[in-house]
């Protein structure tokens, strides 16, 4: 991962981290279908990345992934103290758009809306609203679509993140894990009022 930061650029790579707390309170890496562990910690695996230049992370708690309980507004807190520069996205447990914006408030540079959106609980232009005016580092979710897809080897849901004046939405298709070059993704264009 470090040699694709400074190959394709920080820029271009959005790094997954799915973490999982375990019973001392550290967050650590599940891997090989969350069944083992891969050794290291989450701080201690960001720490590195960032280290060599990382300017995207994206981490999953993986115990409110898909359980729309709310995001671990705590996790992103403490990374986003941990990782000053860094933009992180939260993701799993968003459930409507109060969650985006508390997301917003602790930190994060974008939020993994996934079953949520899927769903219909909320809506989109509502939720690209609360980053109206963000101060976060601007990227374009479809590179951080595919590069979440080649670094975490794991299909990808809708994301959001402020990009100046618009923001594109991408969902990325399944098949983008085991491709060797991106294709054109599916996008829905949205541009902030005024």
């Amino acid at each position: 991962v470090v040699g694709w930061l400074e190959e394709f650029g920080a820029e271009r790579i959005t790094i997954a981290l799915d973490a999982r707390q375990d019973a001392q309170g550290q967050w650590q890496l599940p891997v090989h279908g969350w069944t083992e562990n891969a050794g290291v910690t989450l701080d201690d695996l960001a720490q590195r990345y960032a280290r060599a230049g990382m300017h995207h992370l994206l981490c999953t708690d993986i115990a409110r992934d898909g359980m729309l309980a709310g995001p671990n507004i705590s996790l992103y807190q403490h990374l986003s103290a941990l990782l000053p520069g860094v933009a992180v996205q939260a993701s799993g447990g968003i459930r409507d758009v109060a969650d985006v914006a508390e997301a917003r408030r602790a930190g994060c540079g974008g939020a993994i809306l996934g079953k949520a959106l899927l769903e219909q609980r909320m809506d989109l232009a509502e939720a690209l609203a609360c980053w109206a005016g963000a101060s976060f580092p601007a990227w374009t979710c479809a590179m951080a679509a595919w590069s979440r897809a080649c670094v975490s080897a794991t299909t990808s849901t809708w994301a959001i993140s402020p990009s100046w004046r618009s923001a594109t939405v991408t969902r990325a298709p399944t098949s983008w894990c085991s491709m060797t070059s991106a294709p054109a993704p599916r996008r829905v264009q949205w541009t902030w009022p005024g």
